[in-house]
């Protein structure tokens, strides 16, 4: 049972990060794939077509978190909304810190990109290996951290 709701969970989210990524980029390519792997002007689309193509993947990805937030309303389980109520402010931030350790760990370019935006110059410090491998272990640390206060609740 667990596994099919996390599965559910991962599903969802990939489904609705690859469609928000075609509605802001306009083209079909992954959103985890460098956009240099793959030539970007053939996957391009229109403004016209990015609503429709954007919405092959929002609405699938939303049908299935209102699903799993259907079958936990439903359950039985006595406790469990107190539980969530009780705990959801810690479950909430562990879960953030975990996705955004494995975006640094993923995607290290866009948290140097995130983090020196405000400043002169920032391609020159988006090229530096050593910051990309600091991101990655501050990364690691973070989605190691959310995963012990997802352990510990």
């Amino acid at each position: 049972m667990a596994l099919a709701i996390v599965g559910g969970l991962v599903t969802a989210c990939l489904l609705l990060s690859q469609g928000v990524h075609v509605m802001r980029k306009g083209n079909t390519r992954p959103f985890f794939q460098e956009s240099g792997e793959m030539s970007d002007l053939q996957l391009s689309l229109k403004p016209g077509a990015r609503l429709p193509v954007a919405l092959l993947y929002l609405i699938p990805g939303a049908a299935i978190l209102g699903l799993l937030v259907l079958a936990l309303l439903r359950s039985d389980r006595p406790g469990l909304s107190e539980w969530l109520t009780d705990h959801g402010f810690e479950l909430a931030g562990a879960i953030f810190l975990f996705v955004y350790g494995l975006v640094a760990i993923l995607r290290p370019q866009i948290v140097l990109r995130w983090i020196a935006s405000p400043y002169q110059d920032p391609e020159a410090r988006l090229r530096s290996s050593s910051a990309r491998s600091f991101i990655r272990v501050l990364g690691v640390i973070l989605s190691a951290f959310g995963l012990y206060i997802l352990k510990t609740l």
